[in-house]
């Protein structure tokens, strides 16, 4: 099986090398040559990135390696000629099954209007000065690029492609794989699809014959958002802001003075320095006397729904077909019974890019109330009635925790287990609430139910060990190893 598996998917792999785990790319690509003898064609942002992949891993490292910078500025370039790029568009519309303004939801340049709860990240300045047809031009290259280096290259699976580039792979056949965080622990998997769905824990789930596993205690977050939220956390606070504003200063000014790209197709320096403002300001309405602590709610029955970071891959690009969550919002206030309150958290990171009325809205609805965002997660999950999201950890959190759950984003592999319910129609959504609040529940077989799924995800992922997203530069080479079985693993299936 192994050697079909490198004849048909492991020949010729293209992977796109990231910031997020520069040196375990570069180990990991010398553990396909050296198990696979495969073909490596590696994509890199800029030429920097490309400076540094070469200087660590060695040329001999890639069959090849390209830069992808280029087909950024594309969405400025003048047109010439609007009908044509319009048919092109229609072509390739018709070729993936989507509009490529639903490719363009997920991206922060040209999508960031979709981001309807991120108003204040910055904006990037070529994407800013793109008119619609530009913006089409964007993607009609961008696209034809990607599928000319497919055709050429004989790409026979792609590893952490870019979401355009995805689509030119599911066009053409060719598997991709994602390497997700499993967000139990520093657990990972390889997912199929951009919605880091793990049909492999589905499958296990329903096929163990386990029933009457015990409960899983959940003290904390999973290890790598942990650290990641410590860093962010650290942000919010004042001395961080004026230091972080005053970094960018020095920065954009090393840039003019070297008159480098970046620093005039980039961000927004006054929308950066406004951003790292709000960050520390508007802290204040999500944390302190702004808002209730979770023992404010204590006898008060309450859905909890934690908001998410907009833009934001997890929510755009998971959930394509839902992503506003003041209308989530609204809509569970709407239908929640008589007694009942929805208590809503800020996610950290998303402090600083609400539109100014955001919090203000929220708090219009009587029902409603905001929590500390420095609350423990999994302490609000475990005093809730039920857990209310679209997409994101705390579902994952409630299922093993055995609360009941309702999922608006359909893209969940944990929606097999019984106490999720996925709402397909929101017309159905009163019903679901009046269900879990008023009707029996039996916790003693969600937690056993939500064991026996954390269980199957487990079983369907390796351990990343003591890999962190902040810290890359040290880790166990066992992990390289992990990760290369489950990726060929991921391919049998």
């Amino acid at each position: 099986m192994q050697k079909n598996i490198n004849q048909r998917f492991l020949k010729s792999v293209s992977v796109r090398l990231s910031s997020e785990f520069p040196y375990f790319s570069i180990d990991f690509i010398k553990q396909l040559k050296k198990n696979y003898s495969s073909e490596i064609h590696a994509y890199c942002q800029t030429p920097t990135d490309e400076k540094f992949y070469r200087e660590v891993g060695g040329n001999d490292l890639y069959d090849s390696i390209t830069t992808y910078q280029h087909l950024k500025r594309i969405g400025v370039e003048k047109i010439e000629d609007e009908k044509s790029i319009i048919e092109k568009a229609k072509i390739y519309e018709k070729k993936l099954g989507h509009t490529l303004n639903h490719i363009a939801v997920p991206d922060r340049n040209f999508g960031l209007g979709y981001a309807l709860g991120g108003f204040y990240h910055p904006r990037s300045r070529l994407a800013d000065r793109a008119s619609y047809t530009q913006m089409l031009n964007h993607y009609v290259q961008s696209l034809e690029f990607w599928e000319n280096e497919m055709k050429e290259k004989k790409i026979s699976l792609c590893l952490f492609p870019l979401t355009i580039a995805s689509y030119v792979a599911n066009s053409l056949k060719i598997p991709c794989r994602w390497m997700a965080r499993s967000r139990f622990k520093n657990y990972h998997y390889w997912s199929p699809n951009i919605f880091w769905e793990n049909p492999k824990a589905q499958k296990i789930y329903l096929s163990s014959k386990n029933k009457n596993l015990k409960g899983v205690k959940l003290a904390e977050t999973y290890y790598s958002e942990k650290s990641r939220r410590e860093a962010r956390l650290q942000k919010s606070k004042f001395f961080s802001a004026i230091t972080a504003i005053l970094r960018q200063l020095l920065i954009r000014s090393y840039w003019f003075l070297r008159n480098y790209k970046k620093g005039k197709e980039g961000y927004y320096l006054k929308d950066t320095i406004r951003y790292i403002y709000r960050r520390w300001s508007h802290g204040s309405q999500a944390t302190g006397r702004h808002v209730l602590k979770l023992k404010d709610l204590e006898k008060r029955p309450f859905v909890f729904f934690p908001l998410t970071t907009e833009p934001e891959i997890n929510l755009q690009q998971r959930s394509p077909e839902y992503f506003y969550q003041l209308s989530t919002i609204a809509a569970l206030s709407r239908d929640l019974p008589a007694g009942v309150i929805l208590a809503v958290k800020e996610h950290v990171s998303a402090i600083g890019r609400r539109p100014s009325n955001f919090y203000d809205q929220i708090k219009r609805l009587k029902n409603v109330v905001m929590i500390d965002f420095v609350e423990s997660g999994i302490d609000v999950i475990k005093k809730s009635k039920a857990v209310a999201t679209i997409v994101g950890t705390a579902g994952l959190e409630a299922i093993i925790l055995g609360k009941p759950v309702i999922l608006f984003g359909k893209h969940n592999s944990f929606d097999v287990v019984p106490h999720a319910k996925v709402v397909k129609d929101q017309g159905k959504l009163k019903k679901y609430l009046s269900d879990i609040l008023n009707k029996p529940f039996d916790i003693k077989k969600a937690k056993s139910e939500g064991a026996k799924y954390l269980s199957a995800l487990v079983s369907s992922s390796f351990d990343f060990g003591n890999y962190d997203y902040i810290n890359y530069k040290k880790y166990d080479k066992k992990i390289i190893r992990n990760a290369s079985k489950s990726l060929v693993e991921s391919l049998e299936s």
